[in-house]
């Protein structure tokens, strides 16, 4: 999808995998937007609105969310012209594979939450190779690294992209129980002030810079 200066900039999450944290991810993401005074929109496109769900939960959550299950209608939503950034939360499924085509096309950017494990490494493959197809621009997020780790899992999960020829984010999210206690607790990451709440802020925040940063060289016509 063409970018525009008038319109909002939509981001598919994707995966054609479950369990990867794409729902995570995007309210992170959005959370990450309202903090520095933007305007975010969550869509949910999965039939089951688990992320509308999640997001009713919040007292005030700083961005929207809306179930919408016709992916056609992104482009409308975009033309708004309400929102700084539209995240798209996809199934995670094969059986989705129709819809996340449609919500690629109606996209002009797409994350990949990536976790090194056998069972998501092929399904990231293929969801790269889909979006690539459809001549979308698009990076994998390195999801879900043990924090006691170092840079070793960093590495190999960078390792285990490039070989696959799937472009990634440099920044990456580290797996901390405070991701799943604030939705309990009804806050953002942004809101949430537990242990670690400061490390999950520093991860998602250099991912949201990232992205900003994407989205403005593809303004440019760089990407």
């Amino acid at each position: 999808m063409p970018a525009t200066e008038a319109a909002s900039w939509i981001v598919a999450v994707c995966a054609q995998k479950g369990g990867v944290g794409k729902s995570t991810l995007a309210m992170a993401l959005a959370a990450a937007t309202a903090d520095s005074a933007g305007r975010a929109l969550v869509v949910d496109v999965d039939p089951q609105a688990t992320t509308v769900d999640e997001v009713e939960k919040f007292a005030d959550p700083g961005f929207d969310v809306a179930h919408e299950l016709d992916p056609a209608r992104l482009s409308k939503l975009a033309q708004l012209r309400r929102y700084d950034l539209i995240l798209v939360d996809t199934p995670g499924s094969l059986e989705g594979h129709d819809v996340l085509k449609e919500v690629i096309e109606n996209s002009h950017f797409a994350l990949l939450p990536f976790v090194n494990e056998s069972p998501s490494r092929t399904p990231t493959q293929r969801t790269a190779e889909l979006v690539a197809a459809a001549g979308v621009p698009h990076a994998a997020v390195i999801n879900r690294v043990d924090p006691r780790s170092g840079g070793e899992a960093v590495l190999k999960a960078r390792g285990e992209l490039e070989q696959r020829g799937v472009p990634y984010f440099r920044s990456f999210v580290r797996e901390y129980a405070g991701y799943p206690a604030s939705l309990d607790a009804g806050k953002t990451v942004y809101q949430w002030r537990a242990k670690y709440a400061a490390n999950m802020r520093e991860d998602i925040s250099r991912v949201n810079a990232e992205l900003q940063r994407t989205l403005g060289r593809i303004a440019n016509g760089s990407v």
